[in-house]
């Protein structure tokens, strides 16, 4: 005899309330370095109802911007600050309009701050994933009232 052992990940991958994704899937880029988290937000993201299109750094992201819209994006925090923010306050910008959550290893009061300041709606801890569908929930919903 072998044996073997068996993983339920399932929990990884349920919506966080429970509830049916919504009929028409809103697009969502993802941008990390990290692929250990773009492997594992990208179906996270997905089972929740959300098209998602993950890319490894913000130039990538900014030419599928060009090609095609977004609803929102999930952005990482803990890559190179300086170009992140500025990709997030690009985001939030008048032209582009993309509300934006970011994931971080922490959330300290300066890099909210610098999050708010930049046009991030929310800062979440990269591991929080009832979080992280919750929050783009409410700001895709918020973009559907402002439509």
């Amino acid at each position: 005899g072998e044996t073997m052992d068996i993983l339920d990940i399932g929990a990884l991958f349920t919506d966080a309330d429970g509830q049916a994704p919504p009929a028409s899937e809103p697009q969502i880029l993802l941008v990390t370095g990290s692929d250990f988290f773009r492997a594992l937000l990208a179906p996270l993201l997905q089972s929740a109802g959300f098209r998602t299109v993950a890319v490894h750094d913000t130039s990538e992201a900014r030419r599928l911007l060009a090609r095609q819209p977004f609803a929102a994006a999930v952005i990482d925090l803990d890559g190179a600050p300086d170009e992140t923010f500025a990709f997030a306050a690009e985001l939030a910008g008048k032209s582009r309009g993309v509300r934006t959550v970011g994931i971080a290893t922490s959330r300290s009061r300066n890099l909210v701050e610098r999050a708010q300041n930049a046009g991030i709606v929310d800062v979440i801890g990269k591991f929080d994933r009832k979080a992280l569908i919750q929050s783009l929930s409410r700001s895709i919903a918020r973009e559907d009232l402002a439509a």
